[in-house]
C-alpha cells in the first residue's frame, strides 16, 4: 500500500515538474519586461532621477532634471 502511494506521488511530481519550471521561467520573464533597470524620475523627490535596479529603487540619485545618458528610455516602474 505504501509503495503504491509513493509511486503515485512520484508520478505526479514527474508530470507536474515541467509545468512548475515553465511557470517559474515565464514569471521571471514577465517581471523583467515590466520592471526594466534604469534611471527614472524619483517617485519621492520631484525634479530628480533615481536608479531602479529592476526590483527596487536604489540609493543612487541625480541632482539635475535630466536623466543620466545611459537611461533605459522606457516607462518608469510603478512600484
Amino acid at each position: 500500500m505504501i509503495r503504491d502511494v509513493e509511486l503515485l506521488v512520484l508520478g505526479m511530481l514527474i508530470v507536474a515538474l515541467p509545468f512548475i519550471i515553465i511557470t517559474a521561467i515565464m514569471k521571471a520573464a514577465r517581471k523583467n519586461e515590466t520592471n526594466p533597470k534604469g534611471w527614472f524620475p524619483d517617485p519621492d523627490v520631484p525634479g530628480q532621477y533615481r536608479y531602479f535596479d529592476g526590483e527596487q529603487w536604489t540609493e543612487l540619485h541625480t541632482t539635475g532634471e535630466q536623466a543620466p545618458p545611459n537611461n533605459s528610455g522606457q516607462a518608469p516602474p510603478t512600484t
